[in-house]
């Protein structure tokens, strides 16, 4: 049985909360709540998108616990009572995982977002015993499944169902790989119980079948366009859906699948194009690279033809 308060709250564009930083490498917290704010002042609220903080598209991976606590403490401040907000609670270490997850139930998120623990792959079992340890060690907080096929957390979808028959396991931000017949099979499999966010680029196809919205990075310099395609979804205009996501969603998503080839990370290309727009984007942490000279040249392009920029 879907839980309807996570229904109503996980709902439209998914939006990762990039970690900013400043020159020395340490967090600029006033820009990370910066761009918090601002997409609520550009359209985001309740039934109107959900944030995640601390997420990979925050560089989780380059945090400490502590940092990854205080982004999402940070995060909160901004968000709570304006806009739904989950807080990622991935890690190697289920202690920390744990730790992230109890601090998300006192800030009020609506859930946390939740993988198995990688590097070591994770048997069936193993991945069923993290989920079961987070929800056993916490009393309130909802938990989200993380299938992050990308970084080799392919849960089966029996797995999955006996992660979902947890109390609080409410939603699943959901990829097959890019195998389309798994990614349906999956959305049929879940979506009489969990809340279906989708993470293959297949937003019109998941809110067809039931789909409650849409992992997007484009909403971070460009929040109207998510949301227009949100409202068209929403209005069962899944035609026009389509046709807006191909024209300006999927060439930036193309480019960042670029440099992904090149440097690893998610928020480097997303840096860049807020600079391009006259906002505040800043450095990367090592291992990610920023974008050459000849990259951002290439980006101006891409944002020039979706129609961001005038040409």
């Amino acid at each position: 049985m879907i839980d309807e308060r996570a229904k109503q709250k996980i709902r439209g564009p998914f939006v990762p909360i990039i970690t900013f930083y400043r020159d020395d490498l340490s967090i600029d917290m006033d820009a990370t709540q910066g761009h918090a704010q601002y997409l609520i002042d550009h359209g985001f609220g309740e039934g109107r998108g959900c944030v995640l903080a601390a997420g990979s598209g925050g560089d989780f991976p380059m945090l400490s616990l502590e940092e990854r606590q205080d982004v999402a403490t940070a995060v909160a401040e901004v968000c709570r009572g304006k806009l739904p907000f989950m807080v990622g609670a991935q890690d190697t270490d289920v202690r920390n995982s744990i730790a992230l997850a109890r601090l998300a139930e006192e800030l009020g998120a609506e859930a946390v977002q939740l993988a198995p623990t990688y590097f070591y792959p994770a048997s069936a079992d193993d991945a069923w015993s993290i989920f079961h340890e987070v929800h056993q060690a916490t009393d309130r907080i909802k938990i989200a499944v993380y299938n992050s096929v990308s970084h080799n957390h392919n849960l089966t979808i029996d797995v999955i169902n006996r992660i979902a028959e947890l109390e609080r396991v409410v939603a699943i931000k959901w990829s097959g790989g890019g195998n389309v017949r798994r990614y349906l099979d999956g959305i049929l499999a879940f979506r009489e119980k969990l809340v279906i966010i989708d993470n293959q680029s297949m937003a019109v196809q998941s809110h067809m079948m039931g789909g409650n919205g849409f992992v997007t990075h484009l909403s971070t310099i460009w929040p109207e366009q998510d949301l227009l395609v949100w409202d068209l979804l929403e209005s069962r205009q899944y035609e026009a859906a389509q046709a807006a996501i191909e024209r300006v969603n999927w060439p930036f998503a193309a480019f960042r699948s670029k440099i992904v080839q090149r440097t690893g990370g998610e928020s480097n290309v997303l840096k860049a194009a807020l600079e391009l727009c006259g906002r505040q984007g800043g450095p990367s942490r090592p291992p990610m690279r920023v974008l050459t000279d000849e990259e951002r040249e290439e980006l101006r392009t891409v944002l020039t033809c979706i129609g961001l920029f005038e040409d």
